[in-house]
C-alpha cells in the first residue's frame, strides 16, 4: 500500500505542470526592453518602486528617445523622415520605429546613444529587437503618441496624420508579438498645452489633446486584441484625479498654477510631462505614471513565472 501510495505521488509529481523561474537579475525577470518618448527615456522614474519588488536596475535597457515619435508623416523622405535627416536617422523624430525595427535591412539606433541620460550602465549594442535576445522572460514596456499628436486639428489628425502613426504602431507592436515579449504599453497624461505656445488655449480652435484622446482610445483598443499586452491608461487616471480631488490636485501633478484659459504661468512645467515634485495629493504626477506602469510590469512578471513559453528571435 505505502509503495503504490509513493508511485501515485511520484506520477503526480511527474503530471504537474512545470514552473520555471527566469532571470539572472531580481524579479523573476531577465531584462526590461523600454521603447517609445520621453515619458520613459529616463529609467531612474522605474528604479525607486520597482527596487522594492526584487527588480534591478541593470535589468532595464532603455532605448526610449525624448521627442520621438510613432512616424513623423512626412512625404519628403522614405519611412516618413524628412529628407534633410542624415542616413542612420539620427535627428529623425519620426521614429519610434528605427529604436525597434529594422529600417533598410539594419537596425538605426544603439543603445550607447539612446534615451536621454538612460543609459547609465555602459550599455551598448543594437536598440531592435531582431538583433536582441529577447523572448517571454523579458517584459517590454512600450509609450507612445506624445509627439505624434502635435501636429494638425482634430480633423486632420482623424484623415491625415492619425492613420500613419497606427500603421507604425502595429508594425511595432508586431514585432512584440512576433518574439513573444509581455509589453506594458501606456497613453500619454492629458496633454494641458495648445499650440504654438499658449498652454492655456482657450478658444479651442486646435486643441491637440483632442487628439491625443483620439490616439489613446484606439491604442488602447489596439493593445487590447492582443493577449501579451496591457494598457496602461494613466490619462485616464489623471482625469479622474481632476474630477474627484478638483483641478488644483490635477495641476499639481504638473506643478502648474493658474487655470485653463489663463496666460502660461512661469511656475508651470510644459504641459506635457508630469513634474518630479510632489503636489497637493502627497505624490507627484511622474510618480503616479511611474508607479501605474511598475506595477503593470509587475502583473507581467507574475504572467511569465506561471507559463513562460519560449518563442524568440
Amino acid at each position: 500500500m505505502i509503495r503504490q501510495l509513493v508511485l501515485l505521488a511520484l506520477i503526480l509529481l511527474l503530471a504537474a505542470p512545470a514552473s520555471a523561474s527566469f532571470g539572472i537579475a531580481g524579479g523573476h525577470i531577465r531584462y526590461i526592453y523600454v521603447y517609445g518618448d520621453s515619458y520613459n527615456d529616463d529609467e531612474e522614474i522605474w528604479t525607486g518602486f520597482l527596487e522594492d519588488h526584487g527588480i534591478e536596475r541593470e535589468q532595464f535597457w532603455t532605448a526610449a528617445s525624448g521627442g520621438a515619435r510613432a512616424e513623423h508623416n512626412d512625404t519628403a523622405g522614405e519611412f516618413g523622415c524628412d529628407a534633410a535627416d542624415p542616413p542612420g536617422y539620427d535627428l529623425c523624430k519620426g521614429f519610434i520605429e528605427k529604436q525597434v525595427l529594422y529600417l533598410d535591412g539594419a537596425c538605426r539606433s544603439d543603445y550607447s546613444t539612446a534615451g536621454h541620460s538612460a543609459n547609465r550602465d555602459g550599455k551598448t549594442g543594437s536598440t531592435c529587437i531582431a538583433d536582441r535576445d529577447i523572448g517571454p522572460n523579458d517584459i517590454c514596456v512600450f509609450a507612445t503618441g506624445t509627439n505624434d499628436v502635435n501636429q494638425g486639428s482634430p480633423v486632420s489628425w482623424a484623415g491625415t496624420y492619425g492613420p500613419g502613426a497606427e500603421a507604425a504602431v502595429e508594425r511595432i507592436l508586431d514585432e512584440f508579438d512576433r518574439v513573444g515579449c509581455p509589453t506594458v504599453v501606456s497613453s500619454s497624461v492629458p496633454l494641458i498645452r495648445g499650440y504654438p505656445s499658449n498652454f492655456w488655449r482657450d478658444d479651442l480652435d486646435l486643441d491637440y489633446n483632442d487628439n491625443a484622446i483620439l490616439f489613446s482610445e484606439w491604442l488602447k483598443a489596439e493593445v487590447e486584441t492582443r493577449d501579451n499586452m496591457v494598457f496602461v491608461d494613466v490619462r485616464e487616471e489623471f482625469d479622474r484625479i481632476a474630477t474627484v480631488h478638483g483641478e488644483a490636485a490635477f495641476l499639481s501633478l504638473y506643478d502648474c498654477a493658474g487655470g485653463r484659459g489663463s496666460d502660461y504661468p512661469s511656475e508651470c512645467a510644459d504641459g506635457v510631462h508630469p513634474h518630479y515634485t510632489a503636489g497637493i495629493l502627497g505624490y507627484s504626477g511622474r510618480e503616479l505614471q511611474a508607479q501605474m506602469m511598475g506595477r503593470a510590469i509587475l502583473n507581467l512578471r507574475n504572467r511569465v513565472r506561471n507559463a513562460p513559453v519560449w518563442i524568440g528571435n
